[in-house]
């Protein structure tokens, strides 16, 4: 009782003294801008100064930005796949619309954000708000019909969200991702409207920027954690930190490039072009994969690189070698994942995060990056030859506004250090995570997906990871990153890897998978992998090989090393097509041009084979009806230790 007293006293004390050091630097900055701080003359754009007439031959472009600028101005934003109805007539930062739950406005260490396994209140919902990328929405609506409400919107947002989000009061200050990220679109709004503004709020503008600097500067987000890096089996100096830290040092470089007159912040831009630089150097594998296991974040970062280095150019500021050089590797290793369809496959976590709102992309496709990198390093990385993002091209390089004539045949391919296998040709495409990278970091982005595929041939997805969904509930948190919501096998209902169900962005490496063998020819393409996720508890080593013959026909093999009679669980997630269920064995799903056909092959009678309803989600905060095929066998390892799956996809009746 009095070891609690005395924790509670210093919890309360450490957060005081926090308090104390947070204003005690406020009010030290402000005493710096007052008397010190020169206001840059001239401020440029930020990427290509577009006018009216560059919208000339885009209509439905042109159609899109108005409508979604006057949803605006009634206080609707695209946040989230939130509900229109659910915003109020006024804005309010603080608030989860969904569930009504509004955040005191406090100091942001006193504040509580994590949920219950049973409240769903989601703080991403105020956050993503108050990122304020639809700022640029509204300054293209007024740059295409030249009417005055729009830039009036912009004046008043700017002004409404600095005056009930004061410094480092209230949920909109938890995060120093989000303080980077909202920094960020400030300066990116201020360098295109700053000719239409008054000084007065040019001056409010840089004063808050000045704020988000010094908060960045006093919550980096990395720590350390010796019970963590022991759990991991990792030094116990390690460092941890992921896509969080990389966004501190965005924001801390695009503000400081913002007041780069000023001698301090033109120290602290070199200094953050220089941790980027060496930070990437961690966060992204030797083969261009992203570290934490995540095709969404993979992106994120692949996005942010891109514009940077656009941003770089238009100044005429040198590109860092290692910069250029690994976002040439990150759009390979996009340009490989990217199935024919274009879209990505919903690998690991994804919260639908992008910096800056620059144009409408497709929310689970990133051609976008492969065809503004294209230009970018004048190499083609994409398999279409259509260019499909025209406005954004225009707003990244105006007069270089051309992609290929061409197009790459993409092959199959493996990327060791994240543990990616592709499968594929002209129709058909098939995608492989062995989870190596979980090794690295927290593994919080990481999903319980070892040995996991999607499957798209002839037009059709039809095998598909289902997704995120929500990090604020434990309940959809935990669903979504579980076995079952994979598609592979699952021994006697237990997790591959055995995460705490209360620690949301911590996933051990139960799995230390392995590969047997990759092997690409003429006539063939083998896989073969291995892992211990259910040896701890059951002494069974797991090995799924995977053979293609290059005629949309793939043959699975899960073998199970161990002893004893388990209850195996196959998982496979569908969308939500017809499915046939032909016996306790087999079952044909049809497709837009073509049918699959799925055969279990095992000598036993004693499996059941049934299709239920289950869930997908494409995009943060969304969820849809999707189909769950489930295959169930009890095996005597001792006799039977393994499963064949025939896959083939054709005209089937």
């Amino acid at each position: 009782m009095i070891k609690q007293k005395i924790k509670n006293f210093l919890r309360k004390l450490y957060r005081f003294l926090i308090f104390l050091l947070h204003f005690l630097i406020r009010n030290i900055a402000l005493i710096y801008f007052n008397v010190l701080f020169k206001p840059k003359k001239i401020i440029l754009p930020f990427f290509e100064k577009l006018t009216k007439n560059d919208y000339e031959n885009l209509d439905a472009t042109k159609r899109n930005i108005i409508k979604k600028a006057n949803q605006i101005l009634k206080n609707k934003f695209d946040i989230l796949g939130l509900d229109h109805k659910l915003y109020p007539e006024k804005i309010n930062w603080h608030k989860d619309f969904k569930t009504g739950y509004e955040w005191d406005k406090s100091f942001f260490k006193y504040l509580q954000p994590v949920s219950s396994i049973d409240d769903i209140r989601d703080k991403k919902i105020p956050w993503d708000l108050s990122r304020l990328q639809f700022l640029f929405v509204l300054y293209k609506a007024y740059l295409i019909t030249e009417k005055k409400v729009y830039l009036d919107k912009i004046i008043y947002v700017i002004n409404n969200w600095i005056d009930n989000n004061p410094p480092y009061i209230g949920i909109n200050w938890m995060n120093a991702m989000e303080v980077g990220l909202r920094a960020s679109n400030l300066t990116l709004i201020l360098s295109y409207i700053n000719p239409l503004i008054s000084k007065k709020l040019i001056k409010k503008i840089q004063k808050s920027l000045l704020m988000h600097f010094c908060y960045i500067k006093l919550n980096l987000e990395k720590s350390r954690d010796k019970t963590l890096a022991d759990l991991k089996g990792l030094d116990k100096k390690y460092l941890f930190r992921n896509n969080h830290y990389f966004f501190n040092l965005l924001g801390l470089f695009y503000i400081s490039s913002f007041f780069d007159n000023n001698k301090i912040f033109k120290k602290e831009r070199l200094k953050s072009i220089q941790a980027i630089s060496d930070e990437l150097n961690f966060q992204i594998l030797k083969d261009g994969s992203n570290f934490e296991g995540s095709i969404g974040y993979h992106g994120f970062m692949l996005e942010s690189l891109i514009q940077l280095i656009i941003f770089f150019d238009k100044r005429k500021i040198e590109v860092p070698y290692n910069i250029k050089i690994t976002t040439k590797k990150m759009l390979n290793f996009t340009s490989n994942y990217t199935k024919p369809d274009s879209n990505f496959p919903i690998i690991g976590d994804f919260d639908s995060g992008y910096v800056f709102a620059i144009s409408k992309t497709v929310e689970n496709s990133h051609q976008h990056l492969i065809e503004i990198g294209s230009i970018l390093f004048d190499k083609n990385y994409s398999s279409f030859k259509k260019v499909f993002f025209q406005e954004y091209i225009k707003w990244m390089f105006k007069s270089k506004c051309e992609s290929y004539n061409d197009s790459i045949d993409l092959v199959s391919n493996s990327f060791l250090d994240s543990g990616t296998f592709i499968i594929r040709n002209e129709d058909d495409y098939l995608i492989l995570s062995s989870s190596n990278a979980i090794k690295n970091g927290t593994g919080g982005h990481f999903h319980n997906d070892c040995f996991s595929f999607e499957l798209y041939s002839k037009g059709t997805n039809y095998i598909i990871d289902p997704g995120c969904y929500l990090y604020s509930s434990k309940y959809w948190r935990n669903l979504f990153r579980s076995s079952k919501f994979h598609n592979a096998p699952v021994i006697n209902n237990s997790e591959c890897n055995k995460y705490d169900e209360d620690k949301l962005f911590y996933m051990p490496n139960d799995v230390k998978s392995e590969l047997n063998t990759w092997l690409v020819d003429k006539e063939k393409v083998l896989f073969s992998g291995s892992h211990y996720g259910y040896f701890k508890d059951y002494s069974i080593k797991t090995t799924r090989d995977i053979s293609y013959n290059y005629d949309s026909q793939w043959l699975i093999c899960d073998i199970f090393d161990g002893n004893g009679i388990h209850n195996i669980d196959w998982f496979f997630h569908f969308p939500d097509i017809k499915i046939k269920i032909l016996n306790n064995k087999s079952l044909i799903a049809f497709g837009k041009k073509s049918n699959l056909k799925m055969n279990f092959i095992v000598d036993t009678d004693d499996c059941k084979l049934i299709v239920k309803k289950s869930y997908i989600s494409k995009g943060y905060g969304k969820k849809s009806i999707s189909n769950l095929i489930n295959f169930n066998s009890n095996f005597n390892l001792k006799n039977q230790n393994k499963l064949n799956i025939e896959i083939k996809v054709d005209n089937f009746n």
